[in-house]
């Protein structure tokens, strides 16, 4: 059976299992506090103004502490969007279980779109960066791994792809994310409705999740 191989960046090095999973409870905290300090820091600077001092400092953690469990602020910034992407979905994803289904590829797309409209002051900042094209490669990487789940069920279902696995699979995380950012600014013309809607023609039902 064919495996769908993974896209490698230099600064994500996690598996995308739940991130909390199986933490100690101090170790939650930590990232909870991280998190929140680095979201609130989003609303008022540009990513590449951040430094992991004031990310550090904002958390009340120790510079130590943050390099002990991420590179840099790139792949921390990985972590985030991995811990947001779970927000939306149900149960959990630990090491060991099976990934929780998101349905089809379009509820992917779905998730996506509940995103930057729930955070449109924070993706508008991250839009400003100049460290934009990282960042859309960091996100960018995480859709795929999305869609290589839902295809990696497509193939023990027999079911016949359009092309290579990993082909299929990176054109469809490139036009998830690109109709989503288009979505994102365009949004006063359409709504996330109709653009679910006519995105769901673009994938053949053969290949719905």
């Amino acid at each position: 059976m064919e495996e769908i191989s993974a896209p490698s960046h230099p600064n994500t090095r996690r598996e995308l299992t739940d991130v909390f999973c199986g933490l100690d409870l101090r170790v939650q905290k930590t990232y909870l506090a991280l998190l929140n300090a680095f979201t609130a820091l989003l609303e008022e600077k540009r990513f590449e103004n951040i430094t992991v001092g004031e990310i550090c400092s904002r958390a009340m953690v120790r510079r130590a502490t943050f390099y002990k469990h991420f590179n840099d602020k790139y792949e921390f910034f990985a972590f985030a969007i991995r811990h947001v992407r779970e927000t939306f979905r149900p149960g959990t994803q630990c090491e060991g279980q099976p990934a929780p289904r998101s349905g089809s590829y379009i509820q992917i797309l779905q998730d996506i779109l509940d995103f930057l409209d729930e955070n449109e002051a924070r993706v508008r900042s991250v839009l400003k960066s100049e460290a934009f094209p990282i960042l859309t490669d960091i996100l960018s990487e995480q859709v795929y791994w999305d869609v290589a789940a839902c295809m990696q069920e497509d193939i023990q279902k027999g079911i016949v792809l359009p092309s290579s696995s990993e082909l299929t699979a990176q054109a469809y995380t490139g036009m998830l994310t690109s109709v989503a950012k288009w979505w994102f600014l365009n949004r006063k013309k359409i709504s996330k409705e109709d653009v679910i809607q006519q995105a769901a023609a673009l994938f053949p039902a053969s290949v719905e999740c």
